[in-house]
């Protein structure tokens, strides 16, 4: 049983990981608001996006955006 538990939390940390990227790409762009991004790379939730955002890049995604971002829009 422990090696299921094991084999599940890589398959949602590497899930987890590529979400992320995806998200990181679509808030360099600039072009979408957080909770499209949100909804873009799979989460229903903007805020819980933004919570497991942060805690993966140290920052939200609205300071993300806002760093890193190239368009006009935010929030």
């Amino acid at each position: 049983a422990s090696d299921e538990i094991t084999w599940v939390d890589r398959d949602v940390e590497y899930l987890t990981e590529k979400r992320m990227e995806r998200a990181r790409l679509l808030l360099q762009k600039g072009e979408m608001k957080i909770n499209a991004v949100a909804s873009a790379v799979g989460y229903n939730d903007s805020k819980y996006f933004s919570l497991i955002f942060k805690r993966i890049n140290g920052m939200s995604p609205t300071e993300y955006q806002n760093i890193y971002g190239k368009g006009e829009v935010k929030g």
